[in-house]
This record gives C-alpha cells, structure tokens and sequence, in this order.
C-alpha cells in the first residue's frame, strides 16, 4: 500500500529529496501519514538549508508542550513579515525565501536557525530566538552607515555562547567594529522589525 502524502508536502519532497522514488507514495488531500512526516523531518536535518515552509509542514511541535504556539508564531514571523522586507516584489521573495540553516531546541521545542539574505541588496541575515530575545548576525557587501536608533548596543560583542546554532563563520564582532559583518542582539519582535525595516530603507537608497 502506498504511503499518503499532502499535496504541499509531495511538492517539497520534489524540491529536496535526491532519488525520490514516487512509486512509494499516493498524493493525498488531507493530511500526510506520520512515517512520511518521520522520514522527512530526518531527511531535512541532515540536508539543510531547507525553506521554512517545508521544514515547518514536517516539524509541528507537540500540542501539549506550553510554548509550542510560540513556535509557530516565530517561525510565520520570520516568514510573512520580516523575510519579504528586503525584497522589492512577491517574486523576487518566492525566488529567496527565508531557509533553515540549522535548528536549535529551547524548552524542549525544536526552533529554526534562520537565514534570510537578498543577492539584490548584497546581504545576508542569521537569526535565532530561543525564547530569550533575538540574535543576528549581519554580513553585507558594503559597509552599512545607517542610524541604528538605539535597537542594539553598537560597541557590544554578542558572546559565541549566545548565537546556540549559527555557523561558527557567521558569528561576528560589534556594529562599530566592522559595519560589514556584525552580531547583535535585539530584544523582540517590535525591534527586530523596526530593524529590518530602517535596514531596508537605507540599501534602497544606496543601491
């Protein structure tokens, strides 16, 4: 018999598993049977970078952990506001989603280490929250003179024990040490967005 697989979860399995061997599996409308969602949530850990959609179909953490909506919230996050932001058009955006590179588990619930990057902008950004405020890591093509209104401490350099998951080249010094690559902190949502926003509006002036 055939394994059952969801519609959106048989194109993702298109997109990434090398060797696919589609005789295995029947396109299914409704949900995707669980060794299916076992093999790729596997599969992915060991082949990342992956979209965020596809490793959030195959990652839905347990109903009964206490911040598991929290996941979800995180991850539409990253997806429907801050990754769109530095791209001019939905296109442009299909073309560079936001990617797991890594993941991390914080309270017993596995969280994405994200990369968000725009080759139009020259730019690339790590991000990680494990439910204590955010880090990223900025690494840019030019030197970034833009205000940082205070969203972070632009001489501080964020310890390496704090960035839990980000590629060990992808851990940087302070703002002021190097406006090309850096690593910083920002406390929340709020911030983070008010960030990439300015962020944003500055490589549409300069470039």
């Amino acid at each position: 018999m055939k394994m059952r697989v969801h519609t959106a979860v048989m194109e993702d399995m298109k997109k990434y598993v090398k060797d696919l061997d589609l005789r295995q599996y029947e396109e299914w409308r409704f949900e995707t049977d669980p060794e299916v969602i076992d093999f790729l949530r596997n599969y992915y850990d060991e082949h990342l970078p992956v979209d965020i959609t596809a490793w959030a179909r195959v990652n839905k953490p347990s109903q009964n952990l206490k911040f598991g909506n929290r996941q979800k919230e995180q991850i539409v996050f990253v997806r429907d506001t801050i990754g769109p932001l530095l791209h001019t058009d939905y296109y442009e955006y299909l073309d560079e989603p936001p990617m797991v590179i890594n993941t991390i588990k914080s309270k017993e619930v596995v969280l994405p280490i994200y990369l968000v990057s725009s080759q139009k902008y020259g730019i690339e950004l790590v991000l990680q929250n494990n439910f204590f405020g955010w880090k990223v890591s900025v690494a840019s093509v030019k030197p970034l003179e833009f205000d940082t209104m205070d969203l972070f401490d632009t001489k501080r350099i964020v310890p390496s024990i704090l960035c839990q998951g980000f590629p060990k080249d992808r851990i940087y010094g302070s703002y002021d040490q190097d406006k090309m690559h850096f690593t910083v902190e920002i406390s929340d949502q709020f911030n983070l967005y008010t960030f990439v926003y300015i962020l944003r509006n500055y490589l549409r002036k300069v470039w």
